[in-house]
């Protein structure tokens, strides 16, 4: 899921990543650089580096506050995140999660 720029639509301003590899984030001088980050994460929009730093979604710095226990439920990860770009009626979405595909 991504947070768009209304004008710049091209660049995110924030993403967030629920399943898949895990991310390597460039080298440079902010918190995690150089460092992989594991699924899920948030993406944080930054001047020079754009939409490739990735955080951790129990850290300060994803300014979403879940423990270890809380990243583990995809659908209160997705509800921080819809609080988190002020998405005004995210009370009203229901989840209706599946059991296992096959």
């Amino acid at each position: 899921m991504q947070l768009r720029e209304k004008t710049k639509r091209d660049f995110p301003i924030l993403r967030l990543d629920i399943l898949g590899p895990p991310h390597t984030n460039p080298d440079g001088d902010f918190p995690f650089a150089g460092q992989q980050i594991d699924c899920p994460h948030i993406h944080i929009a930054h001047e020079v580096f754009g939409d490739t730093i990735a955080y951790p979604l129990n850290t300060k710095y994803a300014n979403i506050y879940l423990t270890n226990e809380e990243i583990l439920d995809m659908v209160l990860v997705l509800n921080r995140f819809l609080k988190k770009c002020n998405v005004g009626n995210a009370a009203e979405y229901q989840f209706n999660l599946q059991g296992q595909l096959f």
